[in-house]
């Protein structure tokens, strides 16, 4: 899949990363990584993970989170 961005925003992009502008450029050549977030007003996280017919591994930095 290709991923497509504004010309400014790259170009504003690129004054604020300065040097580290080109490895953000790198990542939109990786594969997206797929994850999904627990809507917690309709579920919570340990009932979800008793009835999600696939493996899931939580995201460390979102309690509600799996990737």
């Amino acid at each position: 899949m290709k991923i497509t961005v504004k010309k400014e925003f790259l170009k504003r992009m690129e004054q604020l990363l300065k040097e580290e502008y080109e490895d953000f450029l790198k990542e939109y050549d990786k594969k997206p990584q797929k994850a999904l977030r627990v809507n917690t007003l309709k579920i919570g996280v340990e009932e979800f993970k008793k009835i999600v017919p696939f493996e899931i591994t939580p995201i460390p930095w979102c309690p509600t989170g799996f990737y």
